[in-house]
């Protein structure tokens, strides 16, 4: 290759990677400016769900959607906190409200964690001695978008169980409970957080459904 085409293949080359840096700067910029709309958002609505709160305390809807707000802005423990508190709001109202939709964790390869909050009776009133479910969790694979028919599947639910004896929680474990089978999927602390209990799952899920599993 003669200098002069050697120099104009060059240029060629740097033109070319300017524009690239040029339009990676351009998608962070416009990414950074939708997660700062997002947030606004989410803190003015925030801002209203706290101001509803303190005119009602007691109802629990507002503490339902104030912790799956919080979900969406990551704030994983305020979340369940607040989950918490719309139970004890149901227990304090009497109603018979079984469970609510607290997020929707998305993973890759096509999966879905689809996250329940349990208000069953022992969710409400832990036993003195037995098992209590205070989390589900959905796995779900998703349709696939090419194919026409194609629908989201549950392919298992897996449970965050609690054991009490003697009105305390002394063990912890992920479990699938399937009619009278029951199938233990690893001892867990007692003591931890939503966002542990979180992470934890979803290590266990990708360990149970590979991303290869779509293929």
């Amino acid at each position: 290759m003669s200098l002069p085409r050697m120099l104009l293949t060059l240029l060629a080359l740097f033109a070319f990677s300017a524009v690239c840096r040029a339009e990676d700067a351009a998608a962070e910029k416009k990414k950074a400016e939708a997660a700062a709309k997002e947030k606004k958002k989410n803190d003015a609505e925030l801002a209203k769900l706290d101001a509803q709160i303190k005119k009602t305390p007691d109802d629990p809807a507002p503490h339902t959607r104030r912790a799956q707000l919080l979900m969406k802005m990551e704030r994983w423990n305020d979340g369940y906190d607040a989950a918490q508190k719309s139970m004890q709001c149901s227990i304090k109202a009497g109603d018979n409200l079984a469970s609510i939709a607290l997020e929707s964790i998305e993973l890759e390869g096509g999966f879905r964690v689809d996250v329940v909050f349990n208000m069953g009776s022992r969710e409400r009133k832990p036993p003195e001695m037995g098992i209590v479910r205070p989390l589900t969790f959905r796995v779900i694979q998703k349709a696939e978008p090419a194919m026409k028919e194609s629908k989201d599947m549950l392919l298992e639910s897996i449970d965050f169980e609690l054991g009490y004896m003697g009105t305390k929680a002394e063990t912890a474990a992920f479990g699938i409970t399937d009619g009278r089978e029951h199938k233990n999927l690893g001892m867990q602390k007692v003591d931890m957080s939503y966002g542990e209990i979180r992470t934890g799952l979803i290590d266990l899920v990708r360990r149970r459904h590979p991303p290869e599993e779509t293929k």
